[in-house]
């Protein structure tokens, strides 16, 4: 008979990796509880709540048509639950017995990826190269590129990435970039597959913006109202040639939201 121990942990978020294995032991000790597997990474991963450990982050990962089909059935709820492995990700994204697939599918999958099986390739299905970094950054709309570019050090362009998404947020630290942390990860967020925008005031949407444009743009009357787009926002919030910068100067910027050169 096989019997599921459940350990529930209780910990502080600075916690280093010894600290932790200690804590869980003296539970263990008190609890008499039999010495069973723990991840420690998966815990510690949860604590700092990463991307790069998500549901999401892995599902990204699955060549086609695993990604088109995980990602239609991948529970709201459960995106972002931290995981550390694969499998995991597959096992926690969505009930495998509700999808037209069905369960023994997804376990087949996740057996797979379990045990470092290569997934076969399915007829119909067409896999993308790889890109490199910079063939990325060559993709972005010409406001980002330029940035992108800017901030990343000129060694990793070569390195290869599986989207958009991972190229970007592998390139470098947003928070200490001159665009700040919001700005890369409102921009990340939108290169996701099932990225949906939601509705925001003109006012949020342009404190996302890098100065100088953030500070000549609130130098103005902003208006009231909301959009689900930024340069939406920028059209909207006040009037160009009534700035300083004039209307030219406002337009290149809207342009460059939305261009690729």
């Amino acid at each position: 008979m096989k019997i599921k121990t459940t350990i529930e942990v209780e910990f502080e978020c600075d916690l280093t990796e010894e600290s932790l294995k200690r804590k869980i032991k003296i539970w263990m000790t008190k609890k008499r509880a039999y010495p069973i597997k723990v991840d420690i990474k998966s815990i510690i991963t949860e604590v700092e709540g990463t991307y790069e450990n998500t549901v999401l982050y892995w599902l990204e990962k699955l060549p086609e048509p695993y990604l088109s089909e995980a990602l239609k059935y991948v529970r709201e709820d459960r995106k972002h639950i931290e995981c550390f492995e694969f499998y995991r990700a597959i096992d926690k994204a969505f009930t495998w017995s509700d999808t037209p697939q069905g369960h023994d599918y997804w376990s087949e999958l996740g057996r797979k990826l379990e045990n470092n099986i290569p997934l076969e390739p399915v007829e119909g299905a067409v896999e993308e190269p790889r890109k490199t970094r910079l063939e990325y950054f060559n993709e972005f709309p010409r406001f980002y590129k330029e940035r992108a570019i800017t901030n990343t050090d000129i060694g990793s362009f070569h390195m290869t990435a599986e989207s958009a998404r991972h190229a970007i947020r592998g390139a470098f630290v947003f928070s200490q970039s001159p665009e700040g942390d919001s700005f890369w990860q409102y921009f990340s967020d939108t290169l996701r597959p099932d990225y949906i925008p939601q509705p925001k005031s003109y006012k949020t949407w342009l404190e996302l913006l890098p100065n100088p444009y953030r500070e000549q743009a609130f130098s103005s009357e902003i208006n009231e109202g909301e959009t689900n787009s930024l340069k939406v926002a920028i059209a909207s919030a006040f009037n160009w040639d009534d700035t300083i910068e004039g209307h030219r100067y406002w337009s290149d910027l809207f342009d460059s939201l939305n261009e690729s050169e």
